[in-house]
């Protein structure tokens, strides 16, 4: 893995880390597949694209919430519209994301978590967590200041 993390990595390491921290989440290793995945895929493409402004459904399977405010259902996947995206630029995110999701997965960062028989999003592994640590610390120090 000759290169280093993508923007786009990086970006997926600090929200997965945000979101398991925000709700409580288990290690990979100390979980079972009911507490959820630390991130999904249409959160991705909600934070790093800005396709949340253009839901056509709350999602496929109901809210993406659980039943506590910052507790996200396994296999929530907002429903884009993808002729206000355009179909183009849609598949070209969508695209990227897997490949993010692979490329974070192969060098051991995260494990995919799956629900209802396909990859919904990832966990991070402990080398995860530490990668990611690494990287919101470096991120909030080289934040401007205000």
């Amino acid at each position: 893995m000759g290169r280093g993390l993508s923007e786009l990595q990086r970006s997926i390491l600090r929200l997965a880390l945000h979101n398991r921290t925000a709700e409580g989440l288990k290690p990979i290793l100390e979980s079972g597949s009911s507490d959820g995945a630390d991130i999904y895929a249409w959160e991705v493409l909600e934070s790093s694209y800005g396709f949340g402004k253009h839901l056509r459904a709350t999602t496929r399977y109901g809210s993406q919430y659980g039943d506590r405010a910052g507790h996200r259902k396994p296999g929530g996947e907002a429903l884009f519209s993808r002729s206000a995206i355009g179909a183009s630029r849609y598949k070209a995110a969508h695209v990227a994301v897997t490949k993010a999701f692979r490329r974070l997965e192969e060098r051991g960062l995260v494990k995919r978590f799956i629900f209802g028989g396909k990859a919904a999003g990832l966990k991070l592994t402990a080398d995860g967590v530490e990668m990611a640590e690494q990287l919101s610390a470096n991120y909030v120090a080289n934040l401007p200041e205000a």
